[in-house]
């Protein structure tokens, strides 16, 4: 029977706590980078809340929620290594946006400034009416502005009134064509506000987006 000296058992044993103490790396073909910068809707600063996501080609990246308005990120976008040099495609609220730099906005090891703009919402919202009633309705979501009622010159002869309801004073606000100590005075997005019109027949109201 051979005989294992003592020498070769002690070098056997600092092997062993050699290979446990320093493991090999594990490779990965998967790098982050952080992408961050200014957003904008239809020339307003985003809100907070709005969904910001960056893909690699076809391929989610990354996302995050605005939590500054006017301000994305930073947002880590992952992807393989074969991706470098990929353009990043940026979707707004699910809206691919326009990338206005200073950073080119593609995939690769250094992080990215890419400022983004959107033009998500029409120039101008319809209200139709099939008759009588009172009939909520809401601006479009993708609309930050607001549309100050008094301005309004084509208003239909069957609206009778906007009402909102004030949450704070907990009671209805109201605008009605001509009407003295009118409480509501300008119409917001969809996100933002919500409205009960009352209307004393069919009509359509195009309403200007500005």
């Amino acid at each position: 029977m051979a005989i294992i000296s003592r020498s070769a058992i002690l070098a056997l044993i600092w092997f062993v706590i050699l290979v446990l103490a320093f493991p090999a790396p594990v490779e990965s073909d998967v790098t982050p980078m952080l992408t961050w910068g200014t957003v904008t809707v239809d020339g307003i600063q985003a809100p907070a809340g709005t969904m910001v996501e960056v893909y690699i080609g076809d391929t989610l990246g990354g996302s995050r929620a605005v939590t500054t308005p006017g301000q994305y990120g930073a947002v880590v976008v992952s992807g393989s290594d074969q991706l470098y040099g990929t353009p990043l495609v940026y979707k707004v609220d699910g809206v691919i946006a326009v990338k206005n730099g200073p950073d080119p906005g593609v995939f690769g090891l250094e992080n990215q400034i890419v400022n983004l703009t959107v033009s998500a919402c029409p120039a101008s919202k319809v209200w139709e009416f099939t008759g009588p009633g009172y009939v909520p309705r809401h601006l479009p979501d993708a609309y930050f502005g607001e549309v100050v009622l008094a301005d309004l010159d084509n208003v239909p002869w069957q609206i009778q009134g906007v009402y909102k309801f004030d949450d704070d004073l907990g009671g209805w606000l109201f605008w009605a064509p001509d009407a003295p100590g009118l409480t509501l005075t300008a119409l917001q997005g969809g996100t933002m506000a919500d409205y009960m019109v009352a209307t004393v027949g069919a009509c359509q109201w195009e309403i200007e987006l500005n």
